[in-house]
Order: C-alpha cells, then sequence, then structure tokens
C-alpha cells in the first residue's frame, strides 16, 4: 500500500533492515539496561520477603516468658534487637553475615514489620502466629535475607532457652539465708516448696521424669513435718538469734510491764466511771466492754513476760554445749536444715529437667520452608520490555535519519525515467505557417 508522495510500510521495513545490526544492538542494549535497572535497582525498593510462622514453647499459651515478662511481638523488631541481631549476638557461625544491613534505617522507613494472630485450637488451646516482613533493599543477597529473617523470628526461642539456662529456681533459699527466726526461716522453705510445685505444674505434659520428681517432692516439708517444728519451737522455747533476743528481752518485758500498768489505771477509770452510773442504763455497757478487753489485754502481756522468762531460762540451757537440751537444740537445726537441703536437691532436679524439655520442646514452625523474594518485576517481563524499548527506539531513530535520504533518492530516480513530450498532431493552420515561413 502507497499513499501519495509518501512510503509504504514495506519500505519503511525495507530502510530499517538495512540498518539490521544497528537495530539488533540497539535491542539487546535496552534489554541488558532493563533488566539490570529492573533487577539491581527498582526490584531492591519495592520487592521484600515475607514469612509466616508459629512459637512454640512449655506453656506459651500464657502469652508470657518463663521469667513472667510479656511476649511481645514487637520486641523482635526493636531497634536494641535488631542491632545486637546485626552485631552477630545470635549468629552460630559468622558474627559478620549482618554487618552490612543498615537496621537504623530499616526501621524508620518502616521497612520491617510483625504482626500477631491469636486463635483457639481445637483441643481448646492457644496458638500464635506472626507475619514478618522485610524489604529486600537492605540484604546483598537472598541467602542473607533468609538467614537474617529466620534468625529475627526465632529470637523469643532464643530469648526462652537464655532465661531457662540462667533463670534463679531456689528465689526463696536466699530469704531462708537471711531470716533471723525460725518461723521466717519456715516460711522461706514452704515459699520454695511452692514456688517449685507451680513450676512442675506447667511441665506436666512432658513425659513421666516431671511426675516422678513432681512426687518426690510432695514428701519433702511435708505439713506434719512443717507442724512438728513448729511444736518443737514453741515446747522448748527455741530461739534462731539468741544473742538478739538476750540483748532485746529485758527491754521487751519492761516496756510490757508499762503497758500492763497503764492498763491497770484505765480499768480503775472505768470501773469508777461506771460506778457512778445507773446499772440498768444501757451506757453501762461501753464501761463494760472497755474492762473487759483491758483485763484481756493484760493476761496476754502477763503470758508473753512468763513466755520471756521461760524463754532465757532455756536459751542458757540449749546453749551449753554437752547438755541434753543443747543436743536436742542441734537435733532440731539439723532438722530443719535437712529439709533446706532437700528442697536445694529437688530445685537443681526441676533446673535440670526444666532446661532439657525448653530445649526439645521450644521451636520456630514456619508456614513454609522456602522464604522467597516477592512483587517487583520478573526477568523475563523486564527484558521484554528493555527489548521492545530499544527496538522502537532504534527504529524511530534510522527512519529519521535514513528515511529523508531514501525517499529524495525515490523521487530523483523518477523524474529521470520520465517519457519525452509527443509532437502535436499537424493542422491545416499549422502547414500554412510552416511554408509562409519557408518563402520569408
Amino acid at each position: 500500500m502507497e499513499e501519495d508522495n509518501g512510503l509504504s510500510f514495506m519500505e519503511i521495513l525495507k530502510v530499517i533492515f538495512k540498518r539490521i545490526w544497528w537495530v539488533l544492538g540497539a535491542t539487546a542494549v535496552g534489554l541488558l539496561i532493563a533488566v539490570l535497572v529492573t533487577q539491581l535497582w527498582y526490584n531492591k525498593r519495592v520487592q521484600f520477603f515475607e514469612v509466616n510462622y508459629e512459637i512454640v514453647y512449655p506453656d506459651s499459651a500464657n502469652g508470657k516468658y518463663p521469667d513472667g515478662s510479656d511476649l511481645l511481638a514487637s520486641d523482635a523488631i526493636s531497634l536494641t534487637m535488631l542491632t545486637a541481631i546485626r552485631d552477630g549476638a545470635y549468629s552460630t557461625e559468622d558474627a559478620e553475615e549482618f554487618k552490612s544491613i543498615d537496621v537504623e534505617e530499616m526501621l524508620t522507613e518502616d521497612d520491617i514489620s510483625i504482626s500477631e494472630e491469636i486463635t483457639q485450637t481445637a483441643g481448646g488451646g492457644i496458638k500464635r502466629t506472626y507475619k514478618l516482613t522485610v524489604s529486600a533493599k537492605y540484604f546483598t543477597s537472598d541467602a542473607q535475607a533468609v538467614s537474617f529473617i529466620r534468625t529475627v523470628a526465632a529470637y523469643p526461642v532464643k530469648r526462652v532457652n537464655s532465661i531457662i539456662d540462667t533463670k534463679e529456681y531456689g528465689l526463696y533459699f536466699s530469704v531462708y539465708e537471711d531470716a533471723k527466726s525460725y518461723d521466717a526461716k519456715m516460711e522461706a522453705l514452704l515459699s520454695q516448696k511452692t514456688y517449685l510445685e507451680s513450676e512442675y505444674t506447667k511441665l506436666n505434659n512432658y513425659g513421666s521424669t516431671v511426675e516422678v520428681n513432681l512426687a518426690s517432692l510432695h514428701n519433702i516439708f511435708t505439713a506434719e513435718q512443717q507442724q512438728a517444728l513448729t511444736d518443737n519451737i514453741t515446747a522448748n522455747y527455741y530461739v534462731y538469734d539468741t544473742e538478739s533476743y538476750k540483748a532485746n528481752a529485758d527491754t521487751r518485758e519492761k516496756a510490757l510491764r508499762a503497758q500492763q500498768e497503764d492498763n491497770s489505771n484505765i480499768i480503775k477509770e472505768e470501773v469508777n466511771k461506771r460506778g457512778d452510773s445507773n446499772p440498768n442504763e444501757a451506757n453501762t455497757n461501753p464501761y463494760d466492754q472497755i474492762i473487759a478487753d483491758l483485763v484481756r489485754k493484760n493476761a496476754e502481756i502477763e503470758n508473753e513476760i512468763l513466755a520471756i522468762g521461760e524463754t532465757k531460762t532455756a536459751i542458757e540451757k540449749y546453749t551449753q554445749e554437752g547438755t541434753d537440751e543443747y543436743k536436742a537444740k542441734q537435733a532440731f537445726d539439723a532438722q530443719l536444715e535437712k529439709y533446706r537441703t532437700d528442697l536445694s536437691t529437688a530445685t537443681e532436679a526441676l533446673k535440670a529437667v526444666s532446661k532439657t524439655i525448653y530445649g526439645d520442646n521450644s521451636r520456630v514452625i514456619f508456614a513454609t520452608n522456602k522464604i522467597k523474594r516477592q512483587g517487583g518485576t520478573g526477568t523475563i517481563v523486564s527484558a521484554l520490555i528493555g527489548a521492545v524499548a530499544g527496538l522502537l527506539v532504534s527504529a524511530v531513530v534510522v527512519c529519521i535519519i535514513d528515511l529523508p535520504k531514501y525517499k529524495k533518492r525515490k523521487l530523483a530516480g523518477a523524474g529521470a525515467t520520465e517519457p519525452e513530450a509527443k509532437p502535436e498532431p499537424e493542422t491545416a493552420e499549422g502547414v500554412e505557417k510552416e511554408d509562409k515561413s519557408k518563402n520569408d
């Protein structure tokens, strides 16, 4: 098809084809540039890595770490944690693996995010799942990105096991050691036993070892044993800090005597007030009540004063070496210390079984084993776009340069091959003019 004073499509293609190597070269360059720009610049800014996973460890359903602190999803992507990961705190093989990652910019630009979803399982349990998303532009390779993401996701599990490894299970032993009375020491041991039982309760679904250890714990420092110690203390007036008791006993006794005397004086006053009143009137009742309370209080004071005296006498006996009282007191202290030792052994057993159970049952469960880039433009698509762009640009350039020349040559060739004009046909008038011209 051809237009007046124009060129056909085939002629245009003919002009372009004469520069075919230029066109192919430009197409290849466009393809290469498009692929490089897409993969090295554009995709790095729009592509991201995303992973879904679940965190599981003993008693994870309550949303707490083993030390009682809250399990917060945002902790894993805090600046402190990401900085520690970047600096190799959680890298087992290569501490320099994440040095090139700009975690400050990652947080500032909101290029990393994490969300938590809590659902109830069919069995009535709690399932916690997380979605972690990170921009791809911060990583030098997919391998580095995957390793970084897995390290961030695994942080809570690492923290759980770190807490278990460093946890102080003997919480109340220091209270026991610092206590200045037998009652306080016994209360500390009871608190320690209660704590161990509560910790074992969290692990009661993790095998027979837990059941055996818990059964053994129930036989240590039983309620009967505690009562026996209490009865022994009461019957024998045992005091743990005897020197301090003796130093304060006289002062305490004087204070009690003074209080007893004051109460007696108030009783006399109340008796006098009651005596002036009509016994049949209701307002005599308050006097009787006050008198009764003070009489009871003085009786209690008298018992305490007697107990102080008995205690001082007992102290003199059981602090004197060689006496039967001394031997009995030593046996009592040894029994109390044995309960402390038994609970200490039970505490070490809990620590060992906890480390094993948490180590074997704390993990991150990823929804998929492969973590891939998402978003951006594929290599084939970008190559096609680049090739088409290169082809079109080169074709236009060739047309701009060569089409005018081609058109000019075409027009010149058309003028050179134009046929000569035919002579006009002869007429009578023409012949007459020609003859006249010859005669002249």
